[in-house]
């Protein structure tokens, strides 16, 4: 595919997507990911949290949207994980489409586009969409495809820009780094050549994560540690369960609920089918191509199961490229089992709507969630990004600081939450309505509102009131 027609079909899925989701409203790490790039773009040490874990390409991203855009920062990063989602439907498209045709390409672009957990993770801005489209794009690249002997210069440069790819992913998502060593590997041992370039780049990603955090936080490691304290405040605030068997049934958890029953059902048929057509020698010379994708998606999601056995909490996001390239197996191999009769086209294009439509009603329910988190967030916004007269920012709500430090344009320092009773020197309160986060965040970590006496108003959104004690 060209590449201006590839860019604009990203551009096309992404605007498609944007209509058919809704508005986003940035999650806790997503607006963590601008903060830290202003602080890479002001050459500081990282601002300390115990909620996420920085990760090098999404704060660089931050760093650059937080110079063009300052406090509408935010927008952007929304609009740039609505390109991530974008790009991830067309690289399921296409990896579909080189194993089995453009049929099979657009039936798994719509499996993929009606993945409830799609629309849930590009709506918070979670970078785990930009991975798994990165990943995604790099197993459609590697593997050979119908349009595989028309360039052989081109063939010849898709490994390599394969691992560029999965160099990318991997300042986002250690998983990539396995990938990227097993691709190496694979290819090495396959045609008996070091291929020193492509272990270069697979080494790349953790030795520069490393560096970015040796340089910016003191502690080469301090991903590992930030998010084993993340993963234990998290358990001990949600009362999670710990030990090996509840840590192994979360992942297993998030991967299903990544996928939902029809696609996990669709991806077990389209396994079964794969042993009894192989054995036919029904792949046409794509059999290598067939087992490099499933090889992936089973290593994939060993290396989640294996982090969840070793304490790292697993969520249901982290498995999206899992279900991009299922989307791709049940649609392409739907073409394969087609009786040599029928239109296999029209049949694999069936499969997706049939799996797609199965969705619809989760999906549907997902959007409604979304949105009332949109509105809830958006009047919070309304009420803060006016900016406040004071240097101290009080509120009861847990996990506001980072957002009212990003709109209002206040120090982390000068943010107080959980605060219930009035302060002494001036300062501006944010009370949220109780019922509102009950019913909206559902979160029980929100305090009644501070009533301080002889405060003023300053502005009052859905939700949300603003008062003052400044003069």
């Amino acid at each position: 595919m060209p590449l201006l027609i590839f860019l604009g079909a990203v551009l096309g899925a992404s605007a498609l997507l944007r209509l058919a989701y809704g508005a986003g409203h940035l999650g806790v790490d997503a607006m963590w990911a601008l903060q830290w790039g202003n602080d890479l773009a002001s050459l500081s040490s990282l601002a300390p949290t115990n909620g996420t874990t920085p990760h090098p390409l999404s704060n660089v991203v931050g760093a650059v949207i937080d110079v063009v855009a300052g406090r509408d920062a935010d927008l952007w990063l929304s609009a740039a994980t609505y390109l991530g989602a974008g790009l991830l439907v067309v690289a399921t498209g296409l990896l579909a489409r080189r194993l089995a045709g453009w049929p099979a390409g657009a039936g798994a672009a719509l499996i993929v586009a009606t993945r409830p957990e799609l629309l849930t993770s590009t709506a918070t801005g979670a970078l785990d969409v930009w991975a798994a489209a990165l990943i995604c794009t790099a197993v459609a690249v590697a593997i050979p495809g119908h349009d595989a002997g028309h360039d052989r210069d081109a063939a010849a440069a898709r490994p390599t820009t394969a691992m560029w790819l999965l160099l990318a992913a991997g300042l986002l998502r250690p998983e990539a780094w396995a990938l990227a060593l097993a691709w190496w590997a694979w290819r090495a041992w396959a045609e008996r050549a070091p291929h020193g370039g492509q272990l270069a780049l697979a080494l790349a990603a953790p030795l520069l994560w490393m560096l970015h955090d040796a340089v910016f936080t003191g502690d080469a490691l301090f991903a590992i540690h930030q998010t084993d304290a993340a993963a234990g405040a998290l358990r001990q605030v949600q009362g999670i369960a710990t030990g090996f068997t509840a840590d192994v049934q979360r992942a297993v958890r998030a991967v299903g609920s990544a996928l939902r029953p029809p696609l996990l059902i669709a991806l077990v048929a389209a396994g079964v089918a794969g042993v009894v057509l192989g054995r036919r020698q029904r792949f046409d010379g794509s059999r290598q191509a067939f087992a490099f994708v499933w090889a992936t998606l089973l290593l994939f999601a060993a290396l989640i199961v294996l982090q969840a056995a070793t304490g790292t909490l697993i969520f249901s996001r982290f498995a999206l490229l899992i279900a991009a390239l299922a989307a791709a197996l049940v649609t392409a191999t739907a073409v394969r089992a087609a009786p040599t009769s029928w239109p296999a086209g029209w049949v694999a294009a069936g499969v997706g709507v049939v799996v797609a439509v199965a969705s619809i009603g989760t999906l549907r329910e997902a959007r409604r969630s979304s949105q009332e988190y949109h509105a809830f967030s958006s009047a919070a916004r309304a009420a803060l990004r006016p900016g406040v007269p004071c240097a101290l920012l009080a509120s009861p709500r847990t996990g506001l600081s980072i957002y009212a430090s990003r709109w209002t344009g206040l120090p982390l320092d000068q943010i107080i939450e959980n605060q219930s009773t009035p302060l002494d020197p001036p300062a501006t309160y944010a009370n949220v309505d109780l019922a509102a986060a009950a019913t909206l965040l559902r979160d029980p970590r929100v305090l009644p509102p501070v009533e301080v006496p002889g405060a003023r108003i300053l502005r009052t959104t859905p939700g949300w009131q603003i008062t003052t004690t400044c003069r």
